[in-house]
């Protein structure tokens, strides 16, 4: 049986199409859970024929998928959004933005977050979000090479993979595990804090 291939959704009603379809499927994985989803249920919640759905998506997994890049997507945006509302002066505020929006984005609908993460992680579709980290934490090494100061470590592939992957593990393990503490002023305190104190230059013993 031939490989039946996702089709480009390039004119409006397409667009419209599959969105109607992205937004069902999320409604029953928040709503209804797991266990219900399936191409079929999905469908049946957007309102088209299960033939109309395969023309865009041949299975449950490519719908994850593109849920998964939406949600990437709506991450980038707000970030970029809040940057540019009110682009920050200090290390730490920049780092509060970026680390505010990423819980914001994470934290809503725990549920469904939670799917998707865990498939992201079974399909290997956690990459482009690592991506998107790697992107925005070079603009943390920029700020920090233009500090005239002593008050902050430069960063180095190495500590740069080390700092972001250990923030958004502490998210993504929040979310996995249901943990009440991920909507909490004091879990976005902490992590601003892991951020800083790893920045921050330790003095050696003796001095």
């Amino acid at each position: 049986m031939p490989e039946i291939k996702r089709k480009n959704p390039t004119q409006a009603r397409a667009q419209l199409t599959v969105g109607i379809i992205l937004d069902a499927a999320a409604q029953i994985l928040q709503s209804e859970g797991e266990a219900h989803f399936n191409t079929n249920r999905v469908a049946e919640k957007a309102g088209f024929s299960i033939g109309t759905l395969y023309q865009y998506f041949p299975n449950k997994n490519s719908i994850i998928e593109a849920i998964a890049e939406r949600e990437r997507i709506a991450i980038e945006m707000s970030i970029q959004r809040a940057l540019l509302e009110g682009w920050p002066h200090t290390i730490e505020e920049f780092l509060r933005i970026i680390i505010r929006q990423i819980i914001n984005a994470f934290g809503r609908r725990q549920k469904l977050r939670r799917f998707i993460i865990i498939q992201m992680i079974r399909l290997d579709l956690f990459m482009p979000v690592l991506k998107e980290v790697d992107r925005i934490s070079e603009i943390v090494s920029v700020l920090l090479q233009k500090n005239q100061s002593d008050d902050y470590l430069p960063l180095s592939k190495t500590r740069l993979f080390i700092l972001t992957r250990s923030i958004m593990g502490v998210i993504r393990a929040a979310i996995i595990e249901n943990n009440t503490a991920l909507g909490a002023q004091e879990f976005e305190d902490e992590l601003v804090m892991l951020a800083l104190n790893y920045l921050t230059p330790t003095k050696k013993p003796g001095y």
